[in-house]
C-alpha cells in the first residue's frame, strides 16, 4: 500500500496547479469578477455549459488506423480539458466556502 504522501505526491502529476483567475477563465467568467457575488448555482450552470461544450465536439468516425491514433489523441485531450474543468470548478466552490465561513 502506499502512503498518503506518495498518493499527494503523485496526485500532483495530474492536479494542475490552479488559481482564482484561471479558475475564472478557465469557466468562461469574466477574471475581475468578485467571487463572492458569484452563486453556486451559477458556478454549476457556468461548469454545465462549458462541459457540454468539450463533449459536443465532433471527432473523426473513419475507422483507418490513422483516423484511431488521431481519435485517441483527441480523446485524450478532451479528457484532460474535463479534468482541467472539473479541477478549476471545484478550485472555484472550495474558494468560496472559505469565503463564506469567514
Amino acid at each position: 500500500m502506499h502512503s498518503s504522501e506518495e498518493k499527494t505526491k503523485n496526485m500532483k502529476n495530474y492536479r494542475p496547479s490552479m488559481g482564482l483567475s484561471r479558475a475564472l477563465y478557465i469557466l468562461g467568467i469574466p477574471v475581475c469578477t468578485n467571487l463572492q457575488r458569484l452563486s453556486p448555482a451559477y458556478l454549476q450552470s457556468q461548469f454545465a455549459a462549458k462541459k457540454n461544450q468539450l463533449e459536443e465536439r465532433n471527432y473523426s468516425s473513419s475507422s483507418t488506423t490513422a483516423a484511431c491514433k488521431l481519435r485517441t489523441t483527441r480523446d485524450r485531450a478532451r479528457d484532460s480539458d474535463l479534468r482541467l474543468l472539473h479541477e478549476a470548478y471545484q478550485y472555484l466552490l472550495k474558494r468560496r466556502r472559505a469565503i463564506e465561513n469567514k
